[in-house]
């Protein structure tokens, strides 16, 4: 075959995959393949979970692999985690390891915890609780400006879960005069239920354009006092029982 042949269709390939070669070499700089190649070579895997991962929020992983690192544990240990997020003890469990319940691993904890509410339409919604939730034991009800007069309402509280609403607690208030918030101490158990379920609140015969914001305080399931602390870094813990 003529060199010069050869050479033209050398050119005309070049030519015809330019654009391919463009193109493969955008994605794996957009998807960052040669900085991901270097982090596998020059790291292991816990350092790789490490850096891609929150120490003490959500799952939690980077203190479960601290954990594991600084204590060789005999048996698996409890994994309790207060706030929805896949669970992290696929890390440390062992089949061959019996479980145990004398030691947890408390993720994201807090035994007191303020929740607020946010306006929605008509009443106040709370989104989220903790997973571990024992107990509601006080409202609080913040105005814009300090009431010019006494106001008489009812204060409604409900649970959503499961796409059904049930009334938990109702009780005509006081909303006294020259007053900036209202308090209202409670003792529901809401030890029991979804992990999703969500709370409503609703102020009937007061204006909400009053209402600056609605917060709840709740009361966590595990005591810390009975348990002697092993570790502790932010909220997150490694117990022993007492």
């Amino acid at each position: 075959m003529n060199p010069n042949m050869i050479i033209n269709q050398i050119f005309k390939n070049i030519k015809k995959n330019f654009l391919y070669l463009i193109f493969f070499f955008l994605i794996i700089i957009n998807f960052s393949f040669f900085q991901n190649v270097f982090r596998v070579i020059k790291y292991d895997k816990d350092q790789r979970l490490l850096n891609n991962s929150s120490f003490c929020e959500k799952d939690s992983q980077g203190y479960i692999i601290y954990l594991t690192k600084k204590y060789k544990f005999d048996s698996n240990p409890k994994l309790y985690n207060n706030t929805i997020a896949p669970l992290s003890d696929w890390f440390y469990f062992d089949f061959k390891k019996n479980d145990t319940s004398d030691e947890i691993i408390l993720l994201n904890y807090q035994e007191i915890e303020n929740v607020d509410a946010s306006f929605d339409d008509k009443r106040f919604l709370i989104s989220e609780v903790p997973t571990l939730m024992k107990n509601i034991y006080d409202l609080e009800i913040n105005y814009n400006k300090v009431l010019d007069k006494n106001y008489k309402a009812r204060l409604n509280i409900y649970r959503l879960e499961n796409e059904q609403e049930k009334r938990i607690f109702s009780e005509i208030i006081n909303l006294k005069k020259d007053s900036t918030k209202f308090n209202k101490n409670l003792i529901l158990n809401e030890k029991k239920g979804s992990k999703l379920r969500q709370y409503a609140i609703e102020v009937e015969n007061f204006n909400n354009n009053n209402i600056k914001n609605v917060n709840i305080k709740i009361q966590n399931q595990i005591n810390l006092k009975d348990f002697q602390i092993l570790n502790k870094r932010q909220n997150c813990y490694f117990l022993k029982k007492l």
